[in-house]
C-alpha cells in the first residue's frame, strides 16, 4: 500500500466511583494528571501545540480535552503516533488499551495518596448514559489542489476572517498589528512556497506566546474574568465561524467532500459499534452511536451537538497558513471507537484506498450527498443492511452493502494487480466482511461477524441476554420511564 501519514485520536471518559461515605471526588483534571504520570513515568516531553499536553516515548500525544476552565469536566484524548500503514496504526490503537489497563492501578494509587478512596474506570466508548458523546477522530494526509486563482481566494478569505475575528475580541491596535502580520505571512506563503513550513512554525510559536501572555493578563483559569471572557468569546465567534464554513466549503478539500462522504456513511455497516436506542418509548438498535451526531459534510466543530464529517477549523481558525499547503490533514469526525481490530483495520485501510482513488481521479463522478446527516442515520438504523441508503441519490435502490461493493470493486480494479501486500490484505478482508454481512442468515457468517464487527458482536450479546428472559418489546416501557426522568431533570 502506498505510504500515507495516518493517525487516530481517541477520547476516553474518566469515571470516578466514590467509596461509601464519600460525597465528592477528584476533578477530571486531577484524574487525567494521575493517569498521564502513570503512563509517562517521567519520560514525557511537553507539547508546544495549541492544546498542550505531553508526548510519550512512542510519539503519541496525550492532552486534557475540556471546555470547563476549572477542569471539573473533561476527558483524556490520546492521539496515536503518526503511522504510514493501517496495520501499524491498528497496533498502536491496541497498545493504548493495554497501556491504560497497566496504568490505572498506579493512577488510582496516586489518587488514594491524595485522600480519595473510590474506584477509577477509563472507558473506550462512544456515548454514555447521560448522552455525552465521545468517539474516534481519523487523520489522513491528502493532496489538495492548488493554483494562483485558488490561493488568491484563500488569501482573501483568510484576511477577511482575521479582520472579523479580531474586531470582536481585541483592541484596535492589536487588530492592526495582527492584520499586518497576517498579510505579510500570506505574501510570504504565496511568494516563498518552500519556506512555508518554517513560516508556519514561527507563526505557531508567536500565537502560543500571545496566548500565554493573555492567560497571565486574565489571571487564573478559575477567575471570574477568565470565565466571563471565555463565554463572551464563544458567543462572538459563532458568526465568524459561520463565514469560515462557507469559505471552507468552496476553497478546501472539495473533491474529498464530494466523493468521500457517501463512502463514510455506508462503511458504517462494518465500522459501527452499535447502541441501544429509545424512540417514542420503543426500544431499538442502531449500528453507530456517532451517526446520530453527524451534521454537514464540511464544517467547524466547536463542542456542538452536531459534528461535521470533515472538520476544517484549523485552516482558518488556527494557523491559517495551512490554507496554502498542498498537503493537508483530512480530519474525519464521523467514526466510532472500535474494539474489534478487523473493523478498525478496514476503517483505516479501506478509507485510505478510497482517498487514493479520489487523488488519482479513478472514482466515477457522482453528485454529493444532499443530506449527509440523514444518510448516516438511515444506514445506522438498518441492522439488516438491506434498505436503500440514499433514496434520492444516483443509485436510489442501492443498499449500504451495494455501495460498499461499488467502492470495493473500484479499488480492486485499480489496485488489485499491483502486488502490494497490505493493499491485498485490505481488499481481501473488505470482501470477506461484506460477504459475511450479505450472508448474515447463515451460521458460519454470524460466527465470523461476532469476531470482526463491533455492532454485530454487541447485538448478538444483547439478543442472547434477552433470550428466554424478556424481549425488545418488554424493554420499551423502561425507555418511556427513562425519557420521563430525563424530561424531569431538564431545567
Amino acid at each position: 500500500m502506498r505510504e500515507r501519514i495516518l493517525g487516530l485520536e481517541f477520547e476516553y471518559p474518566l469515571i470516578y466511583e466514590p467509596a461509601p461515605g464519600e460525597t465528592a471526588g477528584p476533578t477530571q483534571r486531577e484524574i487525567h494528571d494521575a493517569l498521564v504520570l502513570a503512563l509517562g513515568e517521567g519520560a514525557c516531553v511537553p507539547s508546544l501545540g495549541r492544546k498542550g499536553g505531553v508526548f510519550l516515548q512512542n510519539g503519541s500525544l496525550l492532552h486534557f480535552e475540556s471546555i470547563d476552565p476549572r477542569g471539573r469536566q473533561g476527558l483524556l484524548e490520546w492521539a496515536t503516533p503518526e503511522c504510514l500503514h493501517p496495520l501499524d496504526l491498528v497496533a498502536q490503537s491496541a497498545s493504548q488499551v493495554l497501556r491504560l489497563e497497566e496504568a490505572c492501578p498506579a493512577a488510582l494509587a496516586r489518587l488514594r495518596a491524595a485522600g480519595w478512596r473510590g474506584a477509577l474506570r477509563v472507558l473506550r466508548n462512544n456515548e454514555d448514559a447521560d448522552g455525552n458523546a465521545y468517539g474516534c477522530h481519523e487523520n489522513y494526509l491528502v493532496e489538495d489542489p492548488a493554483g494562483v486563482g485558488l490561493d488568491a481566494l484563500r488569501a482573501l478569505a483568510l484576511a477577511l476572517h482575521r479582520v472579523l475575528l479580531l474586531a470582536t475580541t481585541t483592541p484596535l491596535i492589536l487588530l492592526l498589528l495582527t492584520l499586518a502580520a497576517t498579510l505579510l505571512a500570506v505574501w510570504a506563503a504565496l511568494a516563498l512556497g518552500r519556506a512555508l513550513p518554517r513560516v508556519d512554525r514561527h507563526a505557531l510559536r508567536a500565537a502560543t506566546a500571545l496566548g500565554s501572555l493573555r492567560d497571565r493578563l486574565l489571571g487564573r483559569e478559575d477567575s471570574w474574568l477568565h470565565r466571563f471572557l471565555f463565554r463572551y468569546d464563544r458567543l462572538l465567534y459563532w458568526p465568524v465561524f459561520a463565514l469560515h464554513v462557507r469559505a471552507a466549503r468552496r476553497l478546501l478539500l472539495g473533491r474529498y467532500a464530494r466523493h468521500l462522504t457517501r463512502f463514510l456513511a455506508t462503511r458504517t455497516v462494518y465500522t459501527g459499534t452499535g447502541r441501544v436506542t429509545w424512540a417514542g418509548g420503543a426500544a431499538g438498535y442502531t449500528l453507530s452511536a456517532r451517526a446520530g451526531r453527524v451534521g454537514d459534510a464540511v464544517g467547524v466543530y466547536l463542542d456542538t451537538e452536531a459534528r461535521p464529517v470533515l472538520d476544517v477549523k484549523e485552516y482558518l481558525a488556527y494557523g491559517g497558513l495551512g490554507l496554502f499547503q498542498r498537503r493537508k490533514r483530512l480530519h474525519v469526525l464521523a467514526g466510532d471507537s472500535n474494539l474489534c481490530q478487523t473493523a478498525e483495520f478496514l476503517k483505516v485501510g479501506a478509507t485510505s484506498l478510497v482517498i487514493r482513488l479520489i487523488e488519482e481521479g479513478a472514482l466515477q463522478a457522482a453528485p454529493p450527498l444532499a443530506d449527509p446527516a440523514a444518510a448516516f442515520r438511515r444506514v445506522a438504523a438498518d441492522p439488516a443492511c438491506a434498505s436503500p441508503a440514499e433514496p434520492g441519490g444516483p443509485r436510489p435502490l442501492w443498499s449500504a452493502l451495494q455501495w460498499q461493493r461499488h467502492y470495493l470493486d473500484a479499488c480492486r480494479a485499480r489496485f488489485g494487480d499491483l502486488g502490494e501486500e497490505e493493499t491485498d490484505a485490505v481488499l481481501g478482508r473488505w470482501d470477506e466482511v461484506l460477504g459475511h454481512l450479505e450472508r448474515s442468515g447463515e451460521a458460519p457468517s454470524r460466527e465470523a461477524l461476532r469476531r470482526t464487527v463491533d455492532w454485530w458482536a454487541k447485538k448478538e450479546m444483547l439478543d442472547a441476554s434477552l433470550a428466554g428472559e424478556t424481549s425488545w418489546e418488554e424493554i420499551a416501557p423502561w425507555g418511556r420511564l427513562i425519557e420521563s426522568l430525563e424530561a424531569r431533570a431538564k431545567p
